[in-house]
């Protein structure tokens, strides 16, 4: 098992910026021009951008209804911001999985819980950049050839079938403010809290018609050994996504998709089960106990 050190941070920020895309060459846009600076300790790193002048630039004065003249507002033309990790232009997917994603598996085959997600306007790279295009991986499927390749040497080295490691797989949608299952023909879930404060997604909550005891289970998984295996998985809960269409991209996915991949085994797998039979059970005696006392 690899030995992780401690992070100093529990989040790093990464920058990839995009090359112009069809629209904007057609328009002719001006290209973005930046630069960037590293911090002493070689860690940190500032972008600034410099907006290009433009014809108006030097305009002082702009004249207004009944010819008054009145100074031109001048929007502040450059911009700095500081303490990247990383920023990246003109980079593979597979160069900018090597940066940013590919650590974060070593810190899960530890046991840990790593999180990646893209953050941009619509027609950033964001889709791109996580699920892939064209013939370039994206960053799941980079992540999930290196969580195979490490899975399979586990199980070749354990003794014991039972403890040999698969992926489960979640894969849920964000839109309009609800959540969707979508490896269940997009049934409905619901975003709650449990008793230890995290936010978990659950199926919808059913009633016991003889009891009258509620439960709620977790989102649909469903589990892989081989790349491609979780790959079809992936590619099924893709196809059922919302999709729609934008002013700056024509095949916007205008949602949000939460992959979660984990690792798991059929001892793991059984103790939860038992545990959940076990809960129930205590839910019970705890519901005829109120019962009782009415």
């Amino acid at each position: 098992m690899p030995v992780i050190k401690p992070r100093k941070s529990h989040v790093d920020v990464h920058v990839r910026i995009r090359p112009l895309i069809d629209g904007e060459l057609e328009r002719q846009d001006a290209p973005l021009l930046f630069e960037t600076t590293t911090s002493r300790s070689g860690k940190m790193t500032s972008l600034a951008f410099k907006t290009p002048k433009t014809p108006s630039h030097d305009v002082e004065t702009v004249e207004v209804l009944g010819g008054f003249q009145v100074p031109k507002s001048k929007p502040k033309r450059d911009k700095a911001f500081t303490n990247f990790t990383s920023v990246h232009q003109e980079v593979s997917n597979a160069a900018f999985f090597d940066a940013t994603v590919a650590p974060l598996i070593d810190e899960a085959l530890a046991g840990r819980t790593g999180c990646c997600f893209a953050y941009g306007h619509t027609g950033s790279g964001k889709t791109h950049t996580i699920l892939g295009y064209g013939d370039e991986r994206g960053m799941y499927e980079l992540a999930t050839t290196q969580l195979i390749a490490a899975m399979t040497g586990r199980n070749v080295e354990s003794e014991s079938t039972h403890d040999h490691l698969k992926l489960q797989v979640r894969f849920n949608e964000i839109y309009n403010g609800d959540a969707y299952d979508l490896l269940a023909d997009g049934a409905k879930c619901f975003v709650r809290e449990d008793g230890y404060g995290k936010v978990q997604i659950r199926s919808e909550t059913s009633v016991d018609s003889v009891t009258g005891l509620v439960s709620t289970d977790f989102s649909s998984s469903h589990l892989a050994t081989t790349e491609d295996e979780l790959l079809a998985i992936v590619h099924r809960g893709t196809a059922a996504r919302a999709t729609g269409n934008s002013n700056v991209h024509r095949t916007s996915s205008r949602s949000h998709a939460l992959l979660q991949l984990e690792l798991v085994s059929d001892r793991i797998l059984a103790l939860r089960t038992a545990v959940a039979l076990k809960e129930a059970e205590l839910g019970r005696c705890g519901y005829e106990r109120d019962a009782l006392d009415m």
